[in-house]
């Protein structure tokens, strides 16, 4: 925008030199004709004429055909320059009107960008707000499934689960989780059932919570697929040794790639 103001600047002072030399040499333009009839009336009346003055006189007629030739020469500089300059006035007005739809647009972009930070420090708020109820809900159904355990239970899992505080059974039970599992599995195979369901549901809870720390899989196994050994435990109420997967008992799980758990299954 500077550089735009000086170049224009300049501009206008070349076409202002340039009209005084215009002026000066217009003025010598109206000297010339009246200078030749001078020369006429001289030569008419005395031929004898001092000869010293008439070079004299057929000088100043020579510089005025020189600045005749210089005053053409200005007059089409000047004008070019004008021409220029109108061009440079238009495109100098495009680009101010260019640089003021940039600086409106990016005033718009501003505006918005401040209005989606502040959507999203909202959003983001909800969400930890969304989140932290979803734990809330979390730690209270946990609680209250070890609540509801019988005291047998109670006992067999105090040592793998903490209920010092409300979020003692969801960190005691991540930390814990394949001690959990393997009880779980135990009172399957002692056929408790009620007490089987209460901490199967527990576990499956507790891996959901695992996953948001740690690289843990939960097996994914479908009713129907073969039974395989290196994948699956068969259930002590199979009626089967081998064939396909009738019934997913307890779904095991892996962290960072490694089977830490196999999944139970009833096979038929």
């Amino acid at each position: 925008m500077k550089k735009r103001k000086e170049l224009r600047k300049k501009n206008f002072q070349s076409i202002i030199q340039l009209n005084k030399r215009i002026e000066y040499l217009e003025k010598l333009e109206k000297e010339r004709e009246p200078m030749f009839s001078f020369l006429r009336k001289l030569f008419l009346k005395n031929r004898d004429v001092n000869s010293d003055e008439v070079t004299e006189l057929k000088q100043k007629v020579k510089d005025l055909e020189i600045y005749k030739k210089d005053f053409n020469s200005e007059k089409k500089r000047v004008e070019k320059l004008e021409k220029e300059l109108v061009k440079f006035r238009d495109a100098s007005e495009k680009s101010d009107q260019k640089v003021t739809k940039l600086t409106t647009d990016l005033e718009s972009e501003k505006n918005q960008k401040e209005s989606l930070d502040r959507n999203l420090i909202i959003a983001n708020r909800k969400v930890s707000e969304l989140e932290n109820e979803k734990k809330s809900d979390v730690i209270k159904k946990l609680n209250n499934l070890y609540e509801d355990l019988n005291e047998t239970t109670k006992s067999g899992v105090q040592n793998i689960l903490k209920a010092k505080a409300k979020t003692s059974i969801l960190v005691s039970g991540v930390l814990n989780i394949e001690s959990l599992w393997h009880y779980t599995a135990h009172l399957r195979n002692e056929h408790k059932d009620k007490e089987f369901a209460k901490l199967k549901l527990m576990v499956e809870t507790l891996l959901e919570e695992y996953k948001n720390i740690a690289d843990v899989k939960i097996q994914n196994i479908k009713i129907g697929d073969d039974f395989d050994d290196e994948v699956h435990i068969r259930d002590n109420r199979s009626l089967e040794m081998d064939g396909k997967v009738e019934k997913v008992i307890l779904k095991g799980f892996s962290v960072n790639g490694r089977l830490i758990k196999q999944s139970i299954v009833k096979v038929r």
